[in-house]
């Protein structure tokens, strides 16, 4: 749109993610849970994302960088474990009531200890569904035969077929870059 009319310009954002299989629809993903199909899959959109503050409000973040690491974990020569994900992510605080209160290192630490809490609780939920339903609509095997193809040739099973046994370890690192809460 022409932005001297005054009008906002548009801008697509993920609404959820369908997860097709056999050509039907077996589950929906919610929108809350893009940021984290976007970490697996290497497309993190900007997102918003509510976490708790140290008194019990409120602060909402906004998730602008970020990307997932996925490492295979090997019983032995073609025999997949597990998976480990390692992520990183990078936020910026919109808005908070609290601000002011107490140490601003103390506050912004718990703030991130909470953003990496909460994109580790959607990553599991994410890749619990994934198991649960047998289905690697977030590009897993691609990863892990990418990772140690020589490994991947010799399983004897198909991929879909370890998923939902695989043990996970997700860690998340994040940061929060900046503040664009007017009232700091």
């Amino acid at each position: 749109q022409d932005k001297t009319q005054g009008e906002t310009p548009l801008m697509a954002v993920p609404a959820g993610y369908a997860v097709i299989r056999d050509g039907k629809l077996c589950k929906f993903i919610e929108p809350e849970e893009a940021a984290a199909v976007g970490l697996l899959t290497g497309s993190l959109p900007i997102t918003d994302i509510t976490v708790t503050d140290r008194n019990g409000k409120d602060a909402s973040l906004e998730l602008n960088q970020g990307s997932a690491e996925i490492t295979p974990v090997w019983g032995g020569k073609g025999q997949l474990k597990g998976l480990n994900i390692q992520a990183q992510v990078s936020a910026s605080v919109l808005e908070t009531d609290n601000w002011q209160q107490g140490s601003s290192n103390e506050y912004i630490n718990h703030l991130t200890a909470q953003l990496e809490s909460a994109v580790s609780q959607r990553l599991s939920s994410l890749l619990r569904t994934s198991m649960k339903l047998k289905a690697d609509f977030l590009g897993l095997a691609g990863q892990v035969e990418r990772k140690s193809p020589e490994n991947y040739r010799l399983m004897i099973q198909r991929f879909s077929e370890l998923l939902p046994g695989l043990e996970l370890q997700i860690t998340v690192s994040g940061q929060l870059s900046h503040t664009n809460d007017m009232k700091e």
